[in-house]
Parts: C-alpha cells; structure tokens; sequence
C-alpha cells in the first residue's frame, strides 16, 4: 500500500518535535522492524502502545547527546541545500521585538514550529 513515504514505506523515524502525536505517529509509520529515534525532549511523559512496538518487532532508541561533528555535518548539509528549513520556520522577529514575538508563541502555539528572533536585521 503506497503512503505518503511510497509504496517501501520508511525504515528509521526521527522524533524531534517531542509531542504525543508525533510519537504516535512515528511508531505508527515506521515499517515492521524499522527504528524510531526520540531526539526530542518531551515537556510531559508520553504513552508508548508497547502491543504495537512488540509486534511490529520496532527499535524505540532515545538519545540526548551530540558531538561537535554532528553539528559540522547538519550545518553543511544546511549550507548545501539539502535540508530544507523554510517549512518549518513560523515566523522571524528582530530583537526589538522579542516581546511581540513571546506573545505570537503564546498565543499561535498549537500552530507554531520554530520561531525565530534574529540579531542580524532591525527592525
């Protein structure tokens, strides 16, 4: 059955964002046997359908640390082109407004991913 990844499906899922659903659906769109790899912090304790881990024979791996090449290979990548960022910037904010950029977290969080507050521009 094709998905939204084609018909061989994925094998290694990254949780980054740290939130039920997406932990939900990293377990659930991972083929059998594959990898779900919690980068993600999560703000309260999740609920894992351990029945779907087992039976689908997954690997549930948790990490927090990161080297100083990782961070050299993620910016390079960025620099290249091949890690498309813009999808998941919400919106960017100068300095002077950082106020006003706390109050758009506050008040459009459900439909918010990064929000940024840039020191290079003014406003």
């Amino acid at each position: 059955m094709d998905n939204v990844f084609g018909s061989e499906g994925i094998d290694i899922v990254f949780d980054c964002a740290g939130v039920q659903l997406s932990l939900d659906a990293a377990i659930s769109s991972v083929n059998k046997g594959g990898t779900v790899l919690v980068v993600a912090v999560f703000g309260q304790r999740p609920k894992v359908d351990m029945a779907v881990v087992c039976e689908s024979e997954l690997n549930l791996i948790g990490t927090m640390m990161y080297h100083h090449n990782d961070y050299r290979q993620a910016v390079q990548s960025l620099l290249a082109g091949d890690i498309k960022t813009s999808p998941l910037e919400s919106e960017h904010f100068t300095l002077e407004e950082f106020q006003v950029a706390y109050e758009f977290i506050d008040q459009r969080a459900s439909e918010s991913m990064k929000v940024f507050i840039d020191l290079d521009r003014q406003k």
